[in-house]
């Protein structure tokens, strides 16, 4: 009697760079063999097909009507801020920049507003500027954690950087 032939062990499929330039929305997940789409907010198991999974989900109806719902609903970014309000929180942060990088004491931030306003008062974003020593404070300690993971990364890369 004839042995049935050995089943071949299959390959699970992995997660692919190149399914994440197809399909933006799909990411790699936590879980090996898995994807994760950022519509949908789920984990796909892709490790039987891998790419025909990803194209089955995002061509689902599912998957569609979430994506058109996410599309019709307003950033955020636009509904708390306007145009001008963007503009006055650039100009807070060059000018706390500046601060830094010419390492001015924080009580210059005291002043800066209402020089703007005198200094230019047909300007809408001098009108609003209005950041003081606190909020200067604050935008300072934003901009230095971004600035560690810079200083970190360029000391982690270049030879004799700490001497």
């Amino acid at each position: 009697m004839a042995e049935p032939p050995e089943k071949k062990n299959k390959k699970p499929q992995r997660f692919l760079d190149s399914y994440r330039e197809r399909w933006p929305c799909l990411n790699t997940s936590r879980l090996p063999n898995h994807a994760f789409c950022t519509v949908c907010k789920v984990d796909l198991d892709i490790s039987h097909q891998g790419a025909a999974d990803c194209r089955r989900h995002v061509e689902g109806t599912k998957h569609k009507k979430l994506e058109s719902t996410l599309a019709s609903i307003p950033k955020i970014n636009t509904k708390f801020f306007g145009e001008q309000d963007l503009k006055t929180i650039r100009a807070e942060t060059l000018f706390t920049n500046f601060i830094v990088e010419h390492n001015l004491p924080l009580s210059v931030a005291d002043h800066a507003g209402p020089l703007f306003r005198k200094m230019f008062p047909d300007s809408q974003i001098a009108q609003q500027y209005g950041c003081a020593r606190t909020k200067t404070s604050a935008i300072i300690d934003t901009l230095s954690k971004n600035d560690e993971q810079i200083i970190s990364t360029r000391m982690c890369q270049s030879p004799f950087s700490i001497a």
